[in-house]
């Protein structure tokens, strides 16, 4: 019978099947030859009449070098990194990933086609590139308003991503080479302020600050509000680019670093990791208030809140994912923002350095409308205290609807007149009356 040539890989062995022509009697057409014959009354030999089928795929030597050569040594795949060491394709998984596949030519012929498969080569790809894959990291800088200097206190770092498509590309192509070493293609990406930009970046004096107290608060709120704003120190915000005060203070929570503290949940207040923040996004938007950049998204407390006062409706509060705060850096400058929260004064402090516009902020109001009366006292119990105790837990806040403007004048001439509309919801003293008994 005829036989295709057969090419097949057993573990890291290469075994060749040689091809067989085939053959077939023709019986009708050599049995008319001998009926001729006999009827000849001659003697003699009769040849057999035989058809031959050559094999479709006659011999597999190309294929079986290029099967030898992929296998025959690792490949090694580079990153040219210093903190990365190269990825190396060994024989083993080279020959699991190796595909051999009959393909039909148009003239009927069949060939061998041998290649990786291609799934499984993206895949390991995709985990090379996940573990190439960094962020780009802004400089983070601190500004001398004496020296009018930058010194940076994060050093930025470029950020790299593997170009997977070319990648996979080239170990295709280099697969089936003596050239064993691929060079990974990594494209690099530019931090948005690098240190070296410092003496172009149009920071040189202070532009807007704001300052707010938080004197009387718990020793869990405080630290939340001293490392809330830590995590906006020495940042550094493009022109044109929008703030969000969510994107840079991260997760709030317990394994961030946040202690309970109470927070605003509905109407009520409830012990939270966190509590405090809105303190730290309220001064930000004094700040950026009063540098007369432009307000993107600002939501009031449901609330109002006595750290926040006076001025009331003059506050920002997050709630992150969810509930933010931005801002517009509108200038043709870059913006650095400096915090500070002074523990034993009880205050934290924003500061936006940049170069001045020309612009200057004034406030009108705030103005106060529909108030609201607060209602009466709510007394409730609380098994964990003991009996006879009554401690206050909330208190008691008006609801009404305020409004604030703000002008902003370009060298002493009136450009803009903006509206800032805050609801607040009465608030009523609670009480906890202790039930424990002794």
């Amino acid at each position: 019978p005829v036989r295709d040539a057969k090419l097949a890989l057993r573990g890291l062995q290469v075994e060749v099947t040689p091809a067989q022509t085939g053959r077939e009697v023709d019986i009708a057409a050599t049995r008319e030859l001998l009926y001729e014959r006999i009827a000849s009354l001659s003697g003699g030999e009769v040849e057999l009449v035989v058809h031959e089928t050559p094999p479709r795929i006659p011999n597999v030597c190309e294929a079986r070098v290029l099967v030898e050569t992929m296998i025959g040594s690792p490949l090694t795949l580079d990153p040219r990194a210093e903190d990365l060491a190269p990825w190396t394709l060994d024989r083993a998984a080279i020959a699991d990933m190796l595909v051999i596949r009959q393909v039909k030519q148009d003239d009927g012929r069949v060939e061998l086609e041998v290649g990786l498969d291609q799934g499984k080569l993206r895949a390991y790809i995709e985990e090379i590139a996940r573990q190439i894959e960094r962020a780009p990291r802004d400089a983070r800088f601190d500004f001398d308003e004496v020296t009018g200097t930058l010194t940076p206190i994060v050093h930025s770092q470029e950020g790299r991503v593997l170009d997977v498509d070319e990648a996979v590309r080239l170990v295709n192509a280099q697969v089936a080479t003596a050239n064993r070493v691929v060079i990974l293609p990594i494209v690099i990406i530019r931090p948005r302020v690098a240190d070296e930009d410092a003496p172009h970046l149009g920071i040189k004096e202070l532009v807007s600050e704001a300052t707010t107290s938080f004197k009387g608060s718990s020793a869990g709120r405080a630290r939340n509000i001293q490392l809330a704003a830590s995590r906006f120190h020495g940042l550094v915000i493009p022109p044109g680019e929008v703030f969000s005060f969510n994107e840079h203070l991260g997760e709030v929570s317990a394994e961030a670093g946040y202690e309970e503290s109470l927070i605003i949940w509905g109407d009520r207040t409830r012990r939270e990791p966190g509590g405090g923040v809105c303190q730290v996004s309220t001064t930000a938007f004094r700040a950026a208030f009063w540098g007369g950049y432009p307000i993107v998204e600002r939501h009031p407390h449901t609330f109002r809140v006595s750290w926040y006062e006076p001025p009331v409706g003059f506050d920002a509060t997050v709630y992150p994912p969810a509930v933010d705060f931005k801002f517009q850096n509108d200038t043709p400058y870059h913006l650095l923002i400096e915090t500070e929260t002074d523990m034993a004064a009880g205050t934290v402090t924003f500061r936006f350095y940049s170069t001045k516009t020309g612009r200057t902020v004034e406030m009108e109001g705030p103005i106060e409308e529909n108030v609201v009366p607060h209602g009466p006292p709510i007394y409730e119990e609380d098994p964990t205290l003991p009996k006879g105790t009554v401690k206050q837990v909330e208190w008691a806040r008006d609801g009404m609807d305020v409004i604030i403007y703000r002008i902003i004048k370009q060298d002493g001439k009136v450009i803009k007149r903006e509206k800032f509309f805050s609801r607040y919801k009465p608030w009523c003293d609670v009480f906890k009356v202790g039930t424990k008994e002794e």
